[in-house]
């Protein structure tokens, strides 16, 4: 545990001298005050840094040792530390402040669109595609918890989540960037 406390603040240091970043700054103290104080280094034991607001400090995605782990993603703001818990490995346009947070389970899939603004996490959208096995099957279609569509038949897969590209891309359009989706999905 001690390594691995030792190896996270050389990783910090080589992120000071990587981005040319004041050393004199206290940005990194925090977050290894934080790191210490609140994270469990045996499970989160990679870390990036990410400029995903357009402030000068980086945020900080840690990654767990498995990919249902999920990760976090440490932002600061005014000396203090706030997190996001992510379902899998988030993906961002470097100072947009948009998150995606995408997601799939046996039977559902879906996204949280994550505004960060002042080291607040916001959630701006949330998409989500049900699986029902009935005859016939069928997807329940959802935008921040209502029932948009039910679609049916075989192409009923494909179309739940040409919607959910659709309705991320709509959002990100609206907040003047764009994030290229596709059908990863079977």
């Amino acid at each position: 545990m001690k390594y691995l406390y030792i190896l996270v603040l050389l990783i910090l240091s080589l992120i000071s001298y990587d981005y040319n970043l004041d050393k004199n700054e206290d940005w990194m103290s925090i977050y290894e005050n934080y790191i210490y104080d609140n994270i469990d280094t045996t499970v989160y034991i990679t870390i990036s840094t990410c400029y995903v607001d357009d402030d000068s400090i980086p945020e900080l995605c840690l990654f767990g040792t498995c990919y249902f782990e999920g990760s976090i993603i440490l932002s600061q703001y005014a000396g203090t530390v706030t997190q996001h818990q992510c379902y899998w490995s988030p993906h961002y346009i470097e100072r947009s402040g948009l998150i995606d947070d995408g997601y799939a389970k046996y039977g559902y899939y879906g996204d949280h669109i994550l505004e960060l603004n002042k080291g607040v996490f916001t959630e701006i959208l949330h998409t989500e595609a049900v699986w029902h096995d009935a005859n016939p099957p069928y997807f329940v279609y959802t935008i921040n918890g209502q029932v948009i569509e039910t679609l049916y038949g075989e192409d009923a897969n494909e179309e739940s989540c040409q919607k959910l590209i659709d309705t991320v891309n709509q959002v990100y359009h609206s907040k003047g960037t764009s994030l290229l989706m596709y059908n990863s999905l079977p």
